[in-house]
């Protein structure tokens, strides 16, 4: 039933998420064809058949598993800067011709005259193999955490558990179906974390949106103590001069380097084109000290050139909002003068 939904929900959210959906289309022809095959494995293992086709549906079996993880690897590295992506679908190449070999050799496995499957030196690379993938997926969730996504960071880990769980119960108690059925759950879950993060946050650096800011903004109205309006300088001109890329690889830039000296509580949100803004709730004068001094620090030292402004909460957001945005634009004054005290 979650293979038929998320089969359904696919076809009608591409025409609105076109990117987004072609991502997971091979992840889910795999999956379908893994349900296949695996049932076709169970079949000729009740009919003790030891022949081609017993054979070729455990070794599609074995495959399919590690190139769906493959998959879910390349859908976590989609914003990456990552120039060899291709590079990580060695592990599932090299697995594929290692388990290639039971069709002739008894390397990997083989079926016993009771049809009962038989374990060779090499039974357990596809094991090992899943094992990599699970490791390389923690590596980039360390990487989430330190871009500041928490969130996608921990689904990553917990759907890479299950798998290694899943895989282990049906490895160690003989059971069918268990890691399909985790599988089947990891994609749906997964795509629909991403469906709604397309409408909380913005795409291109990963800060919450303009829509969020202002839903940020009145649910926390009671807990708000400082905005900072903060504004990517000469954009347009990168923009006309050296193209948009050039453009966005500076608003990537701005953001990444905001978020990584963020403090607790505080929220980076991409309100406009060139303009960020930053939320803090419940925050110390203390904090907010070091933080600006940080912003500043960064605001001579990077290769990314950005005004701030901020200001202590005031009566109401709109105003807060306000004071904060012409703090920035006096210091986008200092700066063109030459002076940033």
């Amino acid at each position: 039933m979650v293979i038929i939904f998320l089969f359904v929900f696919l076809i009608i959210n591409n025409r609105f998420e076109h990117e987004l959906t072609v991502k997971f289309w091979p992840m889910l022809v795999m999956l379908l064809a893994l349900v296949v095959f695996d049932n076709i494995d169970y079949f000729e293992f009740d009919r003790n058949n030891k022949g081609f086709f017993h054979v070729f549906a455990a070794f599609m079996g074995y495959n399919l598993r590690i190139f769906i993880l493959y998959r879910l690897v390349v859908i976590v590295m989609r914003d990456m800067p990552f120039k060899k992506k291709k590079i990580f679908m060695a592990p599932a190449i090299i697995n594929l011709g290692i388990t290639f070999t039971a069709f002739f050799t008894k390397l990997v496995f083989w079926y016993g005259p009771d049809g009962s499957i038989m374990r060779g030196p090499l039974a357990y690379t596809p094991h090992f193999t899943l094992l990599l993938y699970m490791l390389i997926c923690a590596w980039l969730s360390i990487i989430f955490i330190r871009q500041g996504n928490t969130e996608e960071a921990t689904i990553v880990i917990v759907e890479s558990i299950l798998a290694i769980l899943g895989t282990f119960v049906e490895f160690m108690f003989s059971l069918r179906g268990i890691l399909i059925g985790v599988i089947s759950t990891n994609i749906t879950f997964y795509y629909l974390y991403i469906h709604i993060r397309y409408f909380r946050y913005d795409v291109l650096t990963g800060a919450y949106n303009r829509n969020s800011f202002f839903a940020d903004a009145q649910k926390y109205a009671d807990n708000i103590t400082y905005i900072y309006s903060i504004d990517v300088n000469n954009l347009k001109k990168v923009n006309d001069t050296e193209g948009h890329q050039a453009g966005d690889k500076i608003i990537r830039g701005t953001a990444l380097v905001i978020r990584s000296i963020l403090p607790a509580n505080c929220y980076l949100y991409r309100v406009g084109g060139d303009e960020f803004c930053v939320l803090c709730t419940d925050i110390s004068r203390e904090n907010v000290a070091l933080f600006t001094n940080r912003l500043r620090q960064q605001q001579q030292e990077s290769e990314f050139s950005f005004a701030i402004g901020f200001h202590d909460w005031h009566k109401d957001f709109e105003t807060t909002y306000a004071e904060a945005d012409k703090a920035m634009y006096d210091d986008k004054i200092r700066m063109k003068a030459g002076r940033t005290d």
